[in-house]
């Protein structure tokens, strides 16, 4: 690092060390519509820095990648792994995970879901930043058990923490508007999607996960292929029961990753509390 840098982080740093300078400094990095970018080496990345995604990214030069290389490791050592395999990216965000599939899974191709335009907007030039865009396909819509559009409530402090369902809003930082959504098992009946291609569904919708997997029910029950999915409870005891079917019924082993993956047995999905990594196969 030259001199210069290391002079400007030490600035940022103490700069953004204290939280109202913090919180007026995003403020202002949000009026004015500011993107930041960072050459990673093996790969890079452009992002809003107001973005819980964007911090991370530049603080620790990555997000959650992490996740991935585990997930790799487990897979091959359960011999549930594919090697070029096309990953089923529901909920892609700016791309961060879609680049790391192409890392460290090596797969070859992914198929990109992701309704929020500023986002998709992003996730194409993440792609092109990084040689990607002929292998990704990208689909403007969000997943769920059916068709028609639904209103879609953006968090511009937390992108990663926007959500189908909500009602409407506006405000500085929260923005409602509609999306289309769709049925993953119409997309593969219609041929636009190859199910027996997929080796991982890789999953991250806020809330909706029953939803969306209910949408792909036949790819699950044809294909049954494995899993990765952020699962955020909504308190009702019968939508986590049902999605506790669902994926028990399905698949041989469901797994908590944090710090590893541990089994989780039927009651003890049943006491999920908080937003949880799972990995069924």
């Amino acid at each position: 690092m030259g001199l210069r840098s290391l002079i400007a982080e030490k600035i940022a740093s103490r700069v953004l060390g204290n939280g109202k300078t913090r919180r007026a400094v995003m403020n202002e990095l949000l009026d004015q519509d500011t993107l930041l970018f960072r050459d990673l080496g093996d790969h890079a990345f452009a992002f809003f820095p107001t973005d819980a995604i964007g911090r991370s990214l530049f603080q620790n030069g990555e997000f959650a990648r992490g996740s991935v290389t585990d997930l790799r490791t487990f897979l091959e050592q359960n011999n549930a792994y594919k090697p070029g395999m096309s990953v089923l990216e529901v909920g892609a965000n700016i791309g961060t995970q879609t680049v790391y599939f192409f890392l460290d899974l090596q797969c070859d191709a992914v198929v990109a879901i992701e309704p929020d335009p500023d986002n998709m907007n992003l996730l194409r030039h993440n792609l092109a930043l990084n040689g990607l865009t002929d292998k990704v396909e990208i689909l403007g819509v969000a997943a769920s058990d059916t068709s028609g559009t639904a209103e879609f409530t953006r968090d511009l402090f937390n992108r990663g923490g926007s959500r189908l369902g909500a009602k409407r809003t506006s405000g500085k930082t929260r923005e409602s508007f509609s999306v289309e959504i769709i049925r993953i098992d119409d997309l593969v009946q219609s041929g636009a999607l190859q199910a027996d291609q997929i080796g991982l569904v890789w999953m991250d919708v806020e809330g909706h996960e029953l939803s969306a997997l209910k949408g792909m029910k036949q790819l699950i029950t044809d294909f049954r292929p494995p899993i990765f999915l952020e699962f955020t409870p909504d308190g009702q005891h019968s939508t986590q029961q049902e999605l506790c079917d669902l994926l028990f019924d399905n698949y041989r082993g469901v797994y908590r990753h944090a710090g590893g993956f541990h089994p989780v047995s039927r009651d003890a999905f049943a006491q999920i509390k908080h937003q949880v990594d799972l990995l069924v196969i």
